[in-house]
Protein backbone atom coordinates (compact mmCIF):
# COMPACT_ATOMS: atom_id res chain seq x y z
CA UNK A 1 0.00 0.00 0.00
CA UNK A 2 1.32 3.64 -0.58
CA UNK A 3 2.94 5.56 2.06
CA UNK A 4 3.96 8.82 2.82
CA UNK A 5 7.40 8.30 1.75
CA UNK A 6 6.31 6.36 -1.35
CA UNK A 7 2.69 7.59 -2.39
CA UNK A 8 0.87 6.40 -5.36
CA UNK A 9 2.11 7.34 -8.54
CA UNK A 10 -0.87 8.64 -10.59
CA UNK A 11 -0.88 9.23 -14.52
CA UNK A 12 -3.47 11.21 -15.68
CA UNK A 13 -3.70 12.47 -19.55
CA UNK A 14 -3.12 15.84 -20.80
CA UNK A 15 -4.57 15.54 -23.86
CA UNK A 16 -8.45 15.00 -22.83
CA UNK A 17 -10.82 15.99 -25.93
CA UNK A 18 -13.05 17.96 -23.49
CA UNK A 19 -11.62 20.00 -20.69
CA UNK A 20 -14.86 19.21 -18.64
CA UNK A 21 -13.24 16.11 -17.96
CA UNK A 22 -9.74 16.96 -17.13
CA UNK A 23 -8.08 20.00 -16.79
CA UNK A 24 -4.88 21.18 -15.69
CA UNK A 25 -3.94 24.74 -14.63
CA UNK A 26 -0.27 25.67 -13.87
CA UNK A 27 -0.84 28.71 -12.95
CA UNK A 28 -2.67 27.21 -9.60
CA UNK A 29 -0.88 26.26 -6.59
CA UNK A 30 -4.17 24.23 -4.46
CA UNK A 31 -4.85 20.91 -6.25
CA UNK A 32 -8.64 21.55 -5.77
CA UNK A 33 -7.55 24.88 -8.49
CA UNK A 34 -4.79 23.01 -10.37
CA UNK A 35 -6.68 20.02 -11.20
CA UNK A 36 -10.38 20.28 -12.22
CA UNK A 37 -12.82 18.15 -14.40
CA UNK A 38 -15.53 15.60 -13.75
CA UNK A 39 -13.06 12.78 -13.42
CA UNK A 40 -11.00 14.34 -10.86
CA UNK A 41 -14.53 14.93 -9.04
CA UNK A 42 -14.99 11.55 -8.79
CA UNK A 43 -11.60 10.97 -7.69
CA UNK A 44 -11.60 12.66 -4.63
CA UNK A 45 -15.15 11.61 -3.40
CA UNK A 46 -14.06 7.84 -4.02
CA UNK A 47 -10.75 9.12 -1.91
CA UNK A 48 -13.24 10.20 0.61
CA UNK A 49 -15.14 7.14 1.30
CA UNK A 50 -11.49 4.86 1.03
CA UNK A 51 -10.08 7.09 3.87
CA UNK A 52 -12.32 5.78 5.77
CA UNK A 53 -10.78 2.83 6.19
CA UNK A 54 -7.17 3.71 5.43
CA UNK A 55 -4.93 6.45 3.89
CA UNK A 56 -4.05 6.40 0.81
CA UNK A 57 -1.14 9.05 -0.63
CA UNK A 58 -0.33 10.05 -4.07
CA UNK A 59 0.90 12.16 -6.64
CA UNK A 60 -0.44 13.65 -9.88
CA UNK A 61 2.28 13.10 -13.06
CA UNK A 62 0.79 14.85 -16.16
CA UNK A 63 1.81 12.46 -19.57
CA UNK A 64 1.71 13.92 -22.92
CA UNK A 65 1.25 10.96 -24.97
CA UNK A 66 -1.81 8.70 -26.31
CA UNK A 67 -3.98 7.22 -23.73
CA UNK A 68 -2.36 3.51 -24.67
CA UNK A 69 0.96 5.11 -23.96
CA UNK A 70 -0.33 5.90 -20.35
CA UNK A 71 -1.76 2.57 -20.01
CA UNK A 72 1.58 1.32 -20.95
CA UNK A 73 3.49 3.55 -18.06
CA UNK A 74 0.87 1.42 -15.48
CA UNK A 75 1.32 -1.76 -17.40
CA UNK A 76 5.46 -0.85 -17.16
CA UNK A 77 4.71 0.35 -13.12
CA UNK A 78 6.12 3.87 -14.15
CA UNK A 79 2.65 4.71 -12.76
CA UNK A 80 0.86 2.91 -10.19
CA UNK A 81 -2.68 4.22 -11.12
CA UNK A 82 -4.07 6.16 -14.30
CA UNK A 83 -6.96 8.75 -13.16
CA UNK A 84 -8.74 9.83 -16.49
CA UNK A 85 -10.97 9.24 -18.68
CA UNK A 86 -9.90 5.93 -20.03
CA UNK A 87 -11.96 3.89 -22.18
CA UNK A 88 -11.98 0.10 -20.68
CA UNK A 89 -10.98 -2.06 -23.97
CA UNK A 90 -10.23 -5.65 -24.11
CA UNK A 91 -6.34 -5.26 -25.49
CA UNK A 92 -6.05 -2.60 -22.51
CA UNK A 93 -7.27 -4.98 -19.99
CA UNK A 94 -4.70 -7.23 -20.66
CA UNK A 95 -1.72 -5.39 -19.28
CA UNK A 96 -3.42 -3.20 -16.27
CA UNK A 97 -6.03 -4.15 -13.82
CA UNK A 98 -9.38 -1.33 -14.54
CA UNK A 99 -11.86 -0.64 -12.41
CA UNK A 100 -15.74 -0.47 -13.15
CA UNK A 101 -16.52 1.88 -15.45
CA UNK A 102 -18.17 5.11 -14.38
CA UNK A 103 -19.23 6.21 -17.04
CA UNK A 104 -20.63 4.08 -20.05
CA UNK A 105 -18.93 4.24 -23.57
CA UNK A 106 -19.70 3.80 -27.45
CA UNK A 107 -19.31 5.28 -30.62
CA UNK A 108 -21.63 7.92 -31.51
CA UNK A 109 -21.47 9.80 -34.84
CA UNK A 110 -22.62 13.59 -35.00
CA UNK A 111 -23.35 15.44 -38.21
CA UNK A 112 -24.61 18.92 -38.92
CA UNK A 113 -28.58 18.87 -38.88
CA UNK A 114 -30.31 20.18 -42.33
CA UNK A 115 -31.75 23.28 -42.09
CA UNK A 116 -35.52 23.90 -42.94
CA UNK A 117 -35.37 25.31 -46.14
CA UNK A 118 -38.47 26.93 -48.50
CA UNK A 119 -38.85 24.38 -50.86
CA UNK A 120 -38.53 21.83 -48.07
CA UNK A 121 -41.68 19.21 -50.09
CA UNK A 122 -38.67 18.64 -52.59
CA UNK A 123 -36.37 17.76 -50.27
CA UNK A 124 -36.14 13.84 -51.44
CA UNK A 125 -34.07 15.24 -54.77
CA UNK A 126 -31.69 16.47 -52.34
CA UNK A 127 -29.40 13.90 -52.59
CA UNK A 128 -28.66 14.07 -56.58
CA UNK A 129 -27.75 16.77 -58.48
CA UNK A 130 -29.95 17.82 -61.54
CA UNK A 131 -27.43 16.00 -64.06
CA UNK A 132 -27.82 12.60 -61.56
CA UNK A 133 -31.45 12.77 -61.99
CA UNK A 134 -31.30 13.41 -66.07
CA UNK A 135 -29.28 10.79 -66.44
CA UNK A 136 -30.90 8.34 -64.37
CA UNK A 137 -34.24 8.96 -66.04
CA UNK A 138 -32.63 9.04 -69.35
CA UNK A 139 -30.92 4.97 -68.24
CA UNK A 140 -34.23 3.96 -66.86
CA UNK A 141 -36.05 4.87 -70.63
CA UNK A 142 -33.40 3.11 -72.08
CA UNK A 143 -33.92 0.28 -69.53
CA UNK A 144 -37.45 0.19 -70.28
CA UNK A 145 -37.72 -0.18 -74.01
CA UNK A 146 -35.39 -3.48 -73.97
CA UNK A 147 -37.61 -4.65 -70.98
CA UNK A 148 -40.76 -3.95 -73.08
CA UNK A 149 -39.18 -5.11 -76.39
CA UNK A 150 -38.43 -8.45 -74.73
CA UNK A 151 -41.57 -8.66 -72.82
CA UNK A 152 -43.64 -7.67 -76.09
CA UNK A 153 -42.01 -10.82 -78.13
CA UNK A 154 -42.11 -12.96 -75.38
CA UNK A 155 -46.08 -12.57 -75.87
CA UNK A 156 -46.40 -11.24 -72.03
CA UNK A 157 -49.63 -9.86 -71.63
CA UNK A 158 -49.18 -6.97 -69.61
CA UNK A 159 -47.20 -5.72 -72.72
CA UNK A 160 -49.61 -6.33 -75.22
CA UNK A 161 -53.03 -4.61 -76.12
CA UNK A 162 -53.59 -1.12 -77.02
CA UNK A 163 -50.57 1.58 -76.86
CA UNK A 164 -52.40 3.10 -74.12
CA UNK A 165 -52.01 -0.23 -72.01
CA UNK A 166 -48.82 -0.48 -73.10
CA UNK A 167 -47.92 3.45 -72.31
CA UNK A 168 -49.25 2.76 -68.87
CA UNK A 169 -47.68 -0.38 -68.41
CA UNK A 170 -43.93 1.59 -69.39
CA UNK A 171 -44.60 4.63 -67.21
CA UNK A 172 -45.47 2.32 -64.25
CA UNK A 173 -41.95 0.68 -64.49
CA UNK A 174 -40.48 3.44 -65.19
CA UNK A 175 -41.50 5.48 -61.61
CA UNK A 176 -41.46 2.80 -59.58
CA UNK A 177 -37.89 1.44 -60.54
CA UNK A 178 -36.67 5.23 -59.62
CA UNK A 179 -38.52 5.94 -56.09
CA UNK A 180 -36.96 2.45 -55.33
CA UNK A 181 -33.89 3.13 -56.61
CA UNK A 182 -33.80 6.75 -55.18
CA UNK A 183 -34.63 4.55 -51.51
CA UNK A 184 -31.53 2.80 -51.19
CA UNK A 185 -28.46 4.97 -52.70
CA UNK A 186 -26.72 6.99 -49.50
CA UNK A 187 -24.04 9.73 -49.92
CA UNK A 188 -20.21 9.30 -49.14
CA UNK A 189 -19.18 11.48 -46.05
CA UNK A 190 -15.79 12.34 -44.64
CA UNK A 191 -15.57 11.21 -40.95
CA UNK A 192 -13.17 12.40 -38.59
CA UNK A 193 -12.18 10.76 -35.20
CA UNK A 194 -11.23 12.02 -31.86
CA UNK A 195 -8.42 10.47 -30.44
CA UNK A 196 -5.98 7.49 -31.74
CA UNK A 197 -8.19 4.90 -30.53
CA UNK A 198 -10.94 6.15 -32.38
CA UNK A 199 -8.98 6.58 -35.65
CA UNK A 200 -7.73 3.15 -34.76
CA UNK A 201 -11.50 1.47 -34.49
CA UNK A 202 -12.74 3.34 -37.93
CA UNK A 203 -9.66 1.82 -39.75
CA UNK A 204 -9.38 -1.49 -38.44
CA UNK A 205 -13.33 -2.77 -37.72
CA UNK A 206 -15.75 -0.34 -39.22
CA UNK A 207 -13.09 -0.25 -42.77
CA UNK A 208 -12.91 3.21 -43.33
CA UNK A 209 -9.93 4.94 -45.28
CA UNK A 210 -7.05 6.73 -43.23
CA UNK A 211 -7.23 9.19 -45.81
CA UNK A 212 -11.02 9.92 -45.03
CA UNK A 213 -10.16 10.30 -41.49
CA UNK A 214 -8.94 13.46 -39.90
CA UNK A 215 -7.88 13.75 -36.16
CA UNK A 216 -8.79 16.60 -33.96
CA UNK A 217 -7.95 16.85 -30.49
CA UNK A 218 -9.58 19.94 -29.19
CA UNK A 219 -12.91 20.26 -28.26
CA UNK A 220 -13.31 24.22 -29.86
CA UNK A 221 -12.20 22.72 -33.18
CA UNK A 222 -15.08 20.59 -34.52
CA UNK A 223 -17.59 23.25 -34.81
CA UNK A 224 -15.00 25.51 -37.22
CA UNK A 225 -14.51 22.35 -39.24
CA UNK A 226 -17.86 21.30 -39.69
CA UNK A 227 -18.37 25.05 -40.66
CA UNK A 228 -15.67 25.20 -43.08
CA UNK A 229 -16.79 21.79 -44.30
CA UNK A 230 -13.67 20.46 -43.48
CA UNK A 231 -15.29 17.60 -42.23
CA UNK A 232 -18.94 15.74 -42.71
CA UNK A 233 -19.35 13.79 -39.66
CA UNK A 234 -17.55 13.52 -36.33
CA UNK A 235 -17.34 10.47 -34.24
CA UNK A 236 -17.15 10.30 -30.43
CA UNK A 237 -16.81 8.22 -27.35
CA UNK A 238 -20.33 8.11 -25.62
CA UNK A 239 -19.44 10.74 -22.86
CA UNK A 240 -18.08 13.12 -25.36
CA UNK A 241 -21.26 13.28 -27.75
CA UNK A 242 -23.28 14.28 -24.85
CA UNK A 243 -21.03 17.11 -24.01
CA UNK A 244 -20.89 18.25 -27.62
CA UNK A 245 -24.97 17.82 -27.86
CA UNK A 246 -25.41 19.70 -24.68
CA UNK A 247 -23.70 22.57 -26.33
CA UNK A 248 -24.43 22.09 -29.85
CA UNK A 249 -27.82 20.82 -29.68
CA UNK A 250 -29.51 22.93 -32.40
CA UNK A 251 -27.17 22.36 -35.04
CA UNK A 252 -26.04 19.02 -34.98
CA UNK A 253 -27.93 15.79 -35.05
CA UNK A 254 -26.59 12.48 -33.21
CA UNK A 255 -27.04 8.71 -33.86
CA UNK A 256 -27.82 6.25 -31.41
CA UNK A 257 -24.27 4.20 -30.10
CA UNK A 258 -23.09 2.35 -33.58
CA UNK A 259 -20.68 0.07 -31.03
CA UNK A 260 -20.23 -0.31 -27.37
CA UNK A 261 -17.54 -0.66 -25.52
CA UNK A 262 -16.14 -0.91 -21.57
CA UNK A 263 -17.22 2.24 -20.17
CA UNK A 264 -14.91 4.98 -19.01
CA UNK A 265 -12.40 3.72 -15.98
CA UNK A 266 -9.48 4.35 -14.01
CA UNK A 267 -6.29 2.10 -14.18
CA UNK A 268 -4.30 -0.10 -12.02
CA UNK A 269 -1.43 -2.51 -12.03
CA UNK A 270 -2.14 -5.81 -12.06
CA UNK A 271 -3.08 -7.57 -9.24
CA UNK A 272 -3.66 -4.17 -7.18
CA UNK A 273 -6.02 -4.47 -4.43
CA UNK A 274 -7.01 -1.02 -4.66
CA UNK A 275 -8.63 -1.58 -8.33
CA UNK A 276 -11.45 -3.14 -6.20
CA UNK A 277 -11.61 -0.83 -3.25
CA UNK A 278 -12.19 1.72 -6.18
CA UNK A 279 -14.61 -0.22 -8.14
CA UNK A 280 -16.46 -0.40 -5.06
CA UNK A 281 -16.31 3.09 -4.05
CA UNK A 282 -18.01 3.99 -7.37
CA UNK A 283 -20.55 1.71 -6.48
CA UNK A 284 -21.14 3.72 -3.37
CA UNK A 285 -21.40 7.23 -5.32
CA UNK A 286 -23.46 6.09 -7.91
CA UNK A 287 -25.97 4.71 -5.10
CA UNK A 288 -26.07 7.65 -3.20
CA UNK A 289 -26.33 10.31 -6.10
CA UNK A 290 -23.33 12.23 -6.29
CA UNK A 291 -21.82 10.86 -9.53
CA UNK A 292 -25.51 12.20 -10.86
CA UNK A 293 -24.23 15.54 -9.02
CA UNK A 294 -21.24 15.56 -10.40
CA UNK A 295 -23.02 14.80 -14.19
CA UNK A 296 -25.03 17.36 -13.70
CA UNK A 297 -22.61 19.79 -12.40
CA UNK A 298 -20.05 19.46 -14.97
CA UNK A 299 -22.43 18.73 -17.99
CA UNK A 300 -25.61 20.96 -17.40
CA UNK A 301 -27.80 20.98 -20.60
CA UNK A 302 -27.52 24.10 -22.35
CA UNK A 303 -30.85 26.78 -22.31
CA UNK A 304 -31.15 26.49 -25.61
CA UNK A 305 -31.68 22.80 -25.77
CA UNK A 306 -34.27 22.41 -23.17
CA UNK A 307 -36.97 22.32 -25.38
CA UNK A 308 -36.70 18.49 -27.13
CA UNK A 309 -37.42 18.82 -31.36
CA UNK A 310 -37.90 15.65 -33.05
CA UNK A 311 -36.11 15.50 -37.02
CA UNK A 312 -38.15 13.09 -38.30
CA UNK A 313 -39.48 13.27 -41.55
CA UNK A 314 -43.16 15.35 -41.61
CA UNK A 315 -45.70 15.23 -44.03
CA UNK A 316 -45.18 18.35 -45.82
CA UNK A 317 -41.45 17.34 -46.49
CA UNK A 318 -42.61 14.40 -48.92
CA UNK A 319 -45.76 16.21 -50.10
CA UNK A 320 -43.97 16.34 -53.84
CA UNK A 321 -43.31 12.84 -53.89
CA UNK A 322 -46.64 11.47 -52.96
CA UNK A 323 -48.42 14.12 -55.08
CA UNK A 324 -46.08 12.52 -57.96
CA UNK A 325 -46.97 8.61 -56.95
CA UNK A 326 -50.38 9.79 -56.69
CA UNK A 327 -50.87 11.33 -60.08
CA UNK A 328 -48.71 8.53 -61.85
CA UNK A 329 -50.83 5.81 -60.94
CA UNK A 330 -54.17 8.08 -61.89
CA UNK A 331 -52.44 8.52 -65.37
CA UNK A 332 -51.88 4.60 -65.45
CA UNK A 333 -54.89 3.62 -64.45
CA UNK A 334 -56.97 5.88 -66.94
CA UNK A 335 -54.82 4.97 -69.93
CA UNK A 336 -55.25 0.99 -69.17
CA UNK A 337 -59.15 2.04 -69.24
CA UNK A 338 -59.96 5.48 -72.15
CA UNK A 339 -61.43 3.80 -75.26
CA UNK A 340 -58.58 3.33 -77.91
Amino acid sequence: MPTNAKPLKIGIPSNSPFDMFLKVDEDQIEPEKKYTGFCFDIFREVLRILEQNYSLPYEFHQFMGTYDELVDCVYNKTYDAVVGDVTILANRSKKVEFTQPYSESGLVMIVQATPEEPHKAWMFLKPFTREVWEVSGALLVYTMFIVWVVEYWSNNPAFRGPWKSQLGTALWFIFSSLFFAHSRMANCYQFCGGDSFVRKYLEDVIKFKGANIKNISNEYQYASEFQSGNISAAFFETPYAKVFMNQFCKNYTATQPLNRFGGLGFAFQKGSPLAADVSEAFLTITENGILKELEDKWFPRSAKCSTTETDELSLGKLKALYLLSFATSTICFLLFFLPC
